[in-house]
């Protein structure tokens, strides 16, 4: 029962990309991706349609890992990333390198000038897994 009404709801989407030009082309993209499954495809298309219109850094920050400084008065904020039990301080932007393919075939070029990676100093030793929650957060040195 579950599968006939994911399987509706697949079409469904599908219809709906097919009748709007700029979605079809952006579903073409995403899905020529290694990897890049409908899933993902739809989950990009109904929850960033910004992509394609906006810049490589403000669509870091639509969803929530571009590294900004929160900064006011009696504080300076450092940004922290936090995957699973690892701390990470981030210590500067950076862009993409062409060795990404050595982990993920194809990657380098479906990023396509996407310029908003991040250099960070490990703050601690832990194991991460596949699954484990990510945030960022600010470690704050006072004045």
């Amino acid at each position: 029962m579950i599968n006939n009404q994911l399987s509706k709801i697949d079409k469904k989407l599908h219809k709906l990309i097919e009748n709007c030009d700029d979605y079809k082309i952006k579903n073409d993209i995403f899905q020529s991706i290694p990897g890049v499954s409908n899933v993902v495809a739809f989950s990009l298309l109904s929850n960033m349609p910004e992509l394609g219109y906006i810049t490589n850094k403000e669509a870091a920050a639509l969803v929530g890992v571009a590294p900004i400084n929160r900064e006011s008065g009696s504080y300076e904020g450092k940004p922290m990333i936090h995957v699973g039990q690892l701390q990470l301080l981030v210590t500067g932007e950076t862009e993409p390198c062409f060795k990404i393919d050595l982990v993920h075939t194809g990657l380098y070029g479906a990023l396509n000038n996407f310029k908003a990676g991040v250099t960070c100093k490990v703050l601690n030793d832990a194991d991460i897994q596949i699954g484990d929650t990510i945030h960022i957060t600010e470690q704050l040195t006072l004045f």
